[in-house]
């Protein structure tokens, strides 16, 4: 994911979406030759298997089968995802006031060398906009 660990991570904002998170989801498969796989996720990343495989039939064609734990579609009630979405900017917000420093637990070990990306990250991935899903529909 954009802004984790050793991935990239964007200055623009325009470079960190859901659509941006599936398209990088295939350009890895695509550089490690997979011309098929079973996608196995929990929780955002099942999420993710979702958007990728019915973001159309170029990326379905990709899965050969989904193994999901602990998702859904997607928050449907504007109450749920709001609550979600005021996580996702508190976590942002920590970042950026205290840099990597805001990592709990496992995550200080992963890695992660850009509060900024993972700031971004926050904001505009894990947080969820009603267009994540229409583009995928």
């Amino acid at each position: 994911m954009r802004g984790h660990a050793n991935s990239d991570s964007p200055e623009q904002d325009l470079f960190y979406s859901k659509q941006h998170q599936i398209d990088d989801m295939r350009a890895v498969l695509d550089a490690c030759g997979v011309k098929a796989a079973v996608f196995v996720g929990h929780s955002m990343g099942a999420y993710d298997n979702l958007l990728f495989a019915f973001a159309g039939s170029e990326y379905a064609a990709y899965v050969k089968a989904l193994v999901l734990f602990a998702t859904g579609p997607g928050f449907q009630k504007d109450e749920a995802r709001a609550a979600w979405n005021k996580q996702a900017e508190k976590m942002a917000n920590a970042f950026e006031t205290k840099g990597l420093e805001a990592l709990v637990g496992s995550d200080k070990s992963k890695g992660h060398r850009n509060w900024r990306g993972l700031a971004k990250s926050a904001r505009l991935v894990n947080a969820q906009r009603p267009d994540d899903q229409q583009k995928q529909q």
